[in-house]
């Protein structure tokens, strides 16, 4: 009879006299499974051994190309880019129609400086494409196993942050910009939107039914040279330019609004990135660990031994 079974069928056996015993087989065991003389390995160089199974870091280079590719940077550059095009070809058309139905309304021959706006918008497009490519690109330095990769060193890290504190400020400005132009173009819709109602409440196009814009006069009095009163063949064009303008206008203020949706997203995957660089080692520790022999381990203690890293690209 073993002095366990010899306590548990006494009768006299107290509750401390069973702990002490518990707490010394414990103690006991804790001896034997250790190794005489073994230096305690540190937290970079330590495996776990449970059941003659190896719990290794895993490499870099193990991660395929579904774990590299940041999926919320290219979201937002999608917004980016779809808004810019539909901004940039929407108001294109827009401001063209604008143009002519001014133009015809004031008795205007010509305006030199109209082409100049086709090269503004141009030059819109191409810069916010070219900002969406700078935050897709730190996005995707960024994201899974390229992260472990370019920010080993503390130097690469600090970089790192860097680059996304300039992102997060350039996305605070560009938003800033981009609620003033989408404050504009919302102007211009309820504008055309009014144009628009005008012209479905004009009985005919005809000579005695015309369109009166003298609340217009104070704004253009330096420069026009019309009487404000749209008449006729000319009241019909310009209901035609307003519907039309006012649909693409409505456009454009949805492109205007999907840019600023990719910007704020950009702000926040910035905002993320900037953490996940500072803890890109941490990462390789805790998140990128495989187990290669999940068998329980039937009580037994986990004790870390003395190996150096398999199958590791990190020193």
């Amino acid at each position: 009879m073993t002095e366990t079974s010899r306590l548990h069928d006494s009768p006299f056996a107290s509750s401390s006299a069973l702990y002490e015993h518990r707490v010394l087989q414990f103690s006991i065991g804790k001896q034997t499974n250790r190794r005489p003389n073994a230096k305690r390995p540190t937290r970079r160089d330590e495996h776990v051994v449970v059941d003659d199974g190896l719990i290794h870091l895993k490499s870099a280079d193990d991660d395929d190309c579904f774990h590299r590719l940041p999926y919320a940077s290219l979201i937002a550059s999608l917004l980016c880019i779809l808004g810019v095009v539909l901004f940039a070809i929407m108001m294109s058309w827009a401001f063209n129609a604008t143009a002519e139905q001014t133009r015809r309304t004031l008795r205007i021959d010509d305006w030199p400086w109209l082409d100049k706006v086709q090269v503004v918008f141009i030059v819109l497009a191409t810069i916010m494409s070219f900002f969406a490519l700078f935050f897709l690109c730190i996005g995707f330095t960024a994201t899974g196993a390229t992260r472990e990769t370019m920010y080993k060193d503390a130097s690469a890290r600090c970089g790192g942050k860097v680059a996304c504190v300039i992102a997060m400020i350039f996305d605070i400005l560009l938003v800033i910009a981009w609620l003033f132009i989408t404050s504009i173009v919302s102007m211009l819709c309820v504008a055309y939107f009014f144009f628009d109602r005008l012209c479905l409440h004009l009985p005919a196009y005809s000579e005695a039914d015309c369109i009166d814009l003298h609340v217009f006069w104070p704004l253009v009095a330096s420069f026009a040279n019309s009487s404000f009163r749209v008449c006729g063949g000319d009241a019909q064009q310009f209901c035609a330019l307003s519907s039309t303008a006012f649909s693409w206008y409505v456009i454009g203020w949805v492109g205007s609004v999907l840019i600023l949706l990719g910007l704020l997203l950009f702000f926040g995957i910035h905002a993320s990135n900037y953490a996940h660089i500072g803890n890109a080692s941490k990462y390789i520790e805790l998140n990128h660990v495989e187990r290669y022999d999940p068998q329980p381990t039937r009580g037994r203690r986990y004790e870390p031994s003395h190996q150096t890293w398999m199958n590791s690209n990190y020193s």
